[in-house]
């Protein structure tokens, strides 16, 4: 009888064991799945130059990339292609818009971006055009600033960066109710 509680014991002893390794090994194999699956991102470095705002840097130098912020500036850009797109497509099937005019509207980029003193931002009006403002917006949607445009033709407006935080802003073209297009400007912290 004492034979079998040792027996017994070591069975409990050898099960214990058994049970450890087996855990082990599907400790591995879930390490090697988890090694195995692709992860998407973007280099922090590179987003820091254009985006330094999405951009976190700790105490020891590492930097980590906000996400969540990226996703406005996702949306945005998405919207700028399918703008661009219609207007591809529109031309190649021969439409055109109600108003030639209106689609004649120029937005261009601000120059310079990032800035932090100040940047100028060009368009083209077309001289039939009866209103047309450029809008200021936060990555919320608010509107920040409304400046009427007056000039016809080519023309220009100087935005001061003292006039905003540093941050990421959009701007609109507002061409008689319609909105022809819009980008994204940086201001940059001194």
């Amino acid at each position: 009888m004492l034979a079998d509680f040792k027996r017994t014991e070591h069975d409990v002893s050898d099960n214990v064991e058994y049970a450890s390794r087996v855990q082990a090994m599907e400790n591995l194999i879930a390490e090697r799945d988890a090694d195995m699956r692709v992860d998407f991102g973007f280099i922090a470095q590179e987003l820091m130059k254009v985006y330094p705002d999405l951009v976190h840097e700790d105490e020891y130098g590492y930097l980590s990339v906000n996400y969540t912020g990226m996703i406005p500036v996702l949306v945005e850009a998405i919207k700028e292609l399918k703008v661009e797109l219609d207007v591809l497509r529109e031309n190649a099937f021969g439409k055109t818009s109600a108003n030639p005019m209106v689609s004649a509207a120029k937005l261009y980029q601000n120059i310079p971006n990032p800035f932090d003193e100040q940047t100028e931002i060009k368009f083209f009006i077309p001289s039939s055009t009866v209103k047309a403002s450029i809008k200021v917006y936060d990555m919320t949607g608010k509107e920040l600033m409304k400046f009427e445009i007056r000039d016809r033709e080519n023309g220009s407006l100087i935005i001061n960066a003292r006039q905003l935080q540093p941050g990421m802003y959009m701007y609109s073209l507002i061409v008689d109710g319609k909105e022809i297009a819009t980008h994204r400007m940086i201001i940059t912290g001194k």
